[in-house]
C-alpha cells in the first residue's frame, strides 16, 4: 500500500539521473528501533555520498491557514533533530505526518 517510491523516483530520475536506492518503509515501531535503524545508516554510509528523502504527507482537511501553522510547527520540529520529541508532537497531534518514523529516524 505504501507509495511514496512511486513519488520519489521519477523525481529522483530527472535531478540525479544516475543514483543507485535502497529504499527502507518504516512502520511504527519505538524510538530505539529507529535509533538502532539510524545507526545502520551510519556505518552503511561512512566515507559515501549519501542523499536521504523521508517521504511524508503532513495536515490533511484542515483549512488551509490552519493547516500552513500546523505544517510550520511539524516542520519546526524536524529542524531540532530529535527523533523522540518530534514522535511526541506526533502524538500530542500537535502536528501530522503521516510517515512520521521515517522523518524520525
Amino acid at each position: 500500500m505504501e507509495h511514496s517510491l512511486e513519488v520519489q523516483i521519477p523525481f529522483l530520475q530527472v535531478v540525479l539521473q544516475d543514483f543507485k536506492i535502497l529504499p527502507v518503509v518504516t512502520g511504527e515501531c519505538s524510538v530505539e528501533i529507529l535509533r538502532g535503524i539510524a545507526e545502520l545508516f551510519v556505518r552503511f554510509i561512512e566515507g559515501k555520498k549519501v542523499l536521504f528523502i523521508a517521504s511524508s504527507d503532513l495536515s490533511h482537511y484542515h483549512p488551509y491557514e490552519e493547516a500552513v501553522e500546523i505544517d510550520k510547527r511539524g516542520l519546526k520540529a524536524i529542524e531540532k533533530l530529535d527523533g523522540r520529541l518530534f514522535l511526541q508532537g506526533v502524538g500530542e497531534r500537535r502536528y501530522e505526518f503521516c510517515g512520521a518514523y521515517a522523518v524520525a529516524t
